[in-house]
């Protein structure tokens, strides 16, 4: 239930909370460190299935990460930089 009434609802309603980028970007990062690391740990074990299965769940999640990003990105009335940059980073 919306409890903000007036002038408040209002400027809410016209300028939303934005995420924080940074704290995307941040956990985007993590998680190509843990990417690379299940890929190493992959090819030191010779093509053992069950690295490549961690693997490939790794890159859904990641590409969850990306796509949720982006989204916020796409919905966010203003950014803490510019908007091609976090598009990059992204």
């Amino acid at each position: 239930m919306d409890t903000e009434h007036g002038p408040m609802r209002l400027v809410r309603r016209v300028f939303p909370k934005n995420p924080d980028f940074f704290d995307l970007l941040r956990a985007q990062s993590i998680g190509a460190v843990a990417s690379l690391e299940l890929l190493v740990e992959f090819m030191e074990s010779d093509g053992d299935p069950d690295f490549g299965a961690r693997v490939k769940d790794n890159e859904i999640a990641a590409s969850a990460m990306k796509e949720a990003s982006m989204n916020a990105l796409n919905a966010a009335f203003s950014t803490p930089m510019d908007r091609e940059e976090l598009y990059r980073a992204i």
